[in-house]
């Protein structure tokens, strides 16, 4: 079902943003929807530039095989205070970005008040904040820009890990 999903995402993205040589910013990019899209935009000759937290044998593997094309920063999205630090590295990576995807997040039961705590930095607060900040990238370099944001169900509905839906 998630390949299915991953595969519906990449193609839309396709329909909706069928160029090459943009730069693109994906958080989350070692899940698997996330490393699908970065292989997507790898492959049509897009500058990646990959958020992961801490899964990065993937990620390595496409640095490997396209060390001008992809670039990895290690973000802890669970603490907003470090986006700061993650944008500035993001800049590092080349003068501008055209696209920003955010599909950084976690899927966990919550057992306590810190657990919600970290669920909602990183599935909502963190997208906020890169968004806050591609915003005014994309103001300070006078050009449009396009953000994606992408989300469970779950989120929304507040389901704990493994719940089952039924629509």
């Amino acid at each position: 079902m998630l390949k299915k999903l991953c595969y519906v995402i990449v193609i839309t993205l396709g329909f909706v943003l069928n160029a090459s040589g943009r730069v693109v910013l994906i958080t989350g990019a070692s899940g698997d929807i996330g490393l699908g899209i970065a292989k997507h935009f790898i492959n049509k000759g897009d500058t990646v530039i990959c958020q992961y937290f801490s899964n990065k044998q993937e990620l390595g593997k496409l640095q490997q095989a396209s060390p001008a094309q992809v670039h990895l920063i290690q973000a802890d999205f669970s603490q907003p205070e470090t986006i700061q630090a993650f944008w500035a590295e993001v800049l590092k990576c080349g003068d501008h970005i055209d696209i920003v995807i955010n599909s950084a997040g976690v899927e966990q039961e919550e057992l306590s008040l810190s657990d919600t705590q970290r669920i909602l930095n990183i599935n909502y607060l963190s997208q906020r904040v890169v968004c806050d900040h591609a915003i005014e990238h994309f103001i300070e370099q006078n050009k449009k820009g396009i953000i994606i944001n992408l989300s469970s169900r779950a989120a929304y509905r507040g389901l704990p890990k493994g719940c089952l839906c039924r629509f």
